[in-house]
C-alpha cells in the first residue's frame, strides 16, 4: 500500500512539472512575455466555433524566437450546451533568444478578409 501511495505521489508530481506557468487571455493587459529557452507559455484565446469564426495565427512563418507545442481546449459550458465559447489555450516554447510579436485573427476560413478580432502577443526569450 505504501508503494501505491509513493507511485501516485511521483505521478502527481512529475505530471505538475509540465504545467505551463505563464497565461494571458483575451485581455490586452499581459500581451509580454519575457521566458527562458525551454521554457513553455500559454496565450488563451476564446473562440466560438459555432459562429464560423476561429483564431488563426497569420504570421507564423515570420516568427523564429518559439514553437508551437499544441493547443489545448476547455469547454466550461454545462453538459449538452450548444453555441457556448470555450477557451482554447495555445502552447508556445522558447526555442532560441530574441523578440518577436506573433500575431492571430479571429475570422472564418472562408473569409479571410473578415477580420472580427486581431491579437498581438511580444515574447522576449531571454
Amino acid at each position: 500500500m505504501k508503494k501505491f501511495f509513493l507511485f501516485l505521489s511521483v505521478i502527481f508530481f512529475l505530471s505538475s512539472c509540465n504545467t505551463p506557468k505563464n497565461t494571458t487571455s483575451n485581455d490586452a493587459k499581459g500581451d509580454h512575455f519575457a521566458i527562458k529557452k525551454g521554457e513553455i507559455f500559454e496565450i488563451n484565446l476564446v473562440t466560438n466555433a459555432s459562429t464560423g469564426f476561429h483564431w488563426e495565427w497569420t504570421n507564423k512563418g515570420d516568427v523564429t524566437v518559439v514553437d508551437s507545442v499544441g493547443i489545448r481546449t476547455v469547454d466550461n459550458n454545462p453538459e449538452g450546451y450548444v453555441g457556448g465559447s470555450v477557451n482554447r489555450y495555445w502552447q508556445f516554447k522558447g526555442a532560441k533568444r530574441g523578440t518577436d510579436t506573433l500575431k492571430f485573427d479571429y475570422c472564418r476560413p472562408w473569409d479571410k478578409n473578415e477580420v472580427a478580432r486581431q491579437r498581438t502577443v511580444t515574447v522576449t526569450v531571454k
